[in-house]
């Protein structure tokens, strides 16, 4: 080569470098002020392409993306989240006049006072025998109304359950046998047979134990009602629900500690 063409290359060769090193600069800007994820779309690209369920759109993939807490609704410990229902407190005795007078009508038998209650027998109250409730018993009525106060039906279930054992203990101090349903002339003066006068007066007397001692919360005790003439009455105890409708609880046709009617006194009014 002459030395003429040896000056000739090596200028073309100065002015060849500084070209290659401004579209090197242009390109490095170019990826610094690209996003990393841009980045890695452009480089993934050929490996995503047509490959089912490939993000070949440049979206994040969904379980890269935040999800938003959700809020789970607080459980008691029964796994219930409606509120329970407040099992209301124990219904006060006020006995009514009518009521009292019930007890003076029977020959001054006296109402219930602590834990020795009358109980009569006999027929028309004619024969009384004090039946002294020990601490046993208390426990046992109790626990009666305790596993039934959810509701008023559920305490009408425990009256009729109060009676059956009221009727249950005070059957081996009446001096006879327990007593058979409905009441016979030749059953009268007998000792542990009633007739619905006794029958109303005893359901009344352990109805009036129980409010005394705060076992009532739906329901109060009244006075004992009848229905019928005068040679076919028939009496029965009865309760008023708070707020609402009168039942009785009537053992008249029932032996001795038997469960008992539970009827509204409207249902029973018309029965005969």
């Amino acid at each position: 080569m002459g030395r003429s063409n040896t000056l000739l290359l090596l200028a073309a060769l100065a002015l060849a470098a500084p070209a290659a090193a401004v579209a090197a600069g242009t390109e490095g800007a170019a990826d610094a002020g690209t996003p990393a994820t841009a980045k890695a779309r452009a480089s993934q690209g050929g490996d995503l392409q047509g490959k089912p369920g490939s993000d070949v759109t440049g979206a994040l993939p969904s379980a890269a993306k935040p999800k938003a807490a959700t809020a789970k609704p607080k459980k008691s410990a029964t796994g219930a989240t409606a509120a329970l229902t407040p099992i209301p407190a124990p219904v006060p005795f006020e006995p009514s006049r009518d009521l009292v007078n019930w007890f003076v009508e029977r020959g001054n038998v006296g109402m219930p006072r602590g834990n020795r209650l009358v109980y009569c027998h006999g027929f028309e109250c004619r024969l009384r025998t004090i039946i002294a409730l020990s601490d046993a018993d208390e426990k046992a009525i109790a626990n009666i109304f305790a596993s039934r106060r959810g509701s008023a039906a559920e305490e009408r279930d425990a009256i009729d359950h109060l009676v059956q054992y009221w009727e249950k203990r005070a059957a081996p101090e009446l001096g006879g046998p327990p007593d058979i349903r409905g009441s016979e002339p030749d059953q009268a003066n007998q000792p542990g047979q009633t007739d619905c006068l006794d029958e109303a007066t005893n359901s009344t007397t352990i109805l009036i134990y129980a409010q005394q001692h705060g076992l009532l919360r739906y329901h109060t005790v009244v006075r004992p009602d009848s229905r019928g003439g005068f040679i076919y009455a028939h009496a029965t105890a009865v309760y008023r629900e708070i707020g609402g409708e009168e039942w009785v609880v009537d053992s008249w046709m029932r032996d001795s500690g038997d469960p008992n009617d539970i009827m509204l006194k409207s249902e029973w009014d018309s029965k005969h």
